[in-house]
């Protein structure tokens, strides 16, 4: 296991790694879960892992949302084959339920991700290339000179639209993305 700034790094399936019951306070998941191929397994796992009371924080697209209905296909967290499951807040709230976990509380706005899910998947929409101003704000693909301007512009566009539908979406209850927190019984 290696070690970064005095820290122990473990690499793995959290699923396959060896680590003893009841040693952590806090597992996080952040837009990792709806990767996961055993998402029933490695939530019992954490459950093992946490001491009693520990908890369990996850963020993550909410397939309930405004924009999930909204855009469908082209909605910018719709993204499979990387996204191998897709939860709403009750079907979560079952998962970590029949799992040993008790939600605590559900946020259902992420000023990072929500506007500009609602502004990738307005382009996804209208016909530009799939998340390519995604990929060029994450230095992804290399696009021409003109074509950054142009994804640029948009977004700057767009920007005001898309906060003001992921605000309206989030105080509906219905935001691109939920931050769940959740906790093991006992402590």
């Amino acid at each position: 296991m290696p070690a970064a700034a005095g820290l122990r790094v473990h690499v793995g399936d959290l699923v396959g790694l060896e680590l003893p019951d009841g040693a952590y306070d806090l597992v996080t998941l952040w837009h990792v879960f709806e990767h996961l191929a055993r998402p029933v397994a490695t939530l019992r796992q954490i459950h093992r892992l946490l001491r009693p009371g520990g908890a369990v924080l996850m963020s993550m697209p909410n397939a309930d949302s405004w924009q999930a209905r909204l855009f469908g296909r082209h909605w910018f967290h719709h993204d499979p084959p990387r996204h191998l499951f897709a939860f709403g807040p009750r079907s979560l709230a079952a998962l970590l339920g029949h799992t040993g976990f008790t939600v605590q509380r559900t946020s259902k706005f992420s000023l990072e991700q929500n506007p500009y899910g609602v502004m990738q998947s307005t382009l996804n929409g209208l016909g530009f290339p799939r998340d390519r101003a995604y990929d060029m704000l994450k230095g992804i693909r290399s696009a021409r000179p003109s074509t950054r301007l142009l994804d640029v512009a948009l977004l700057a566009l767009l920007s005001a639209p898309g906060l003001a539908f992921a605000l309206a979406e989030a105080m509906a209850g219905r935001g691109g993305t939920m931050l769940v927190s959740a906790r093991t019984s006992g402590g």
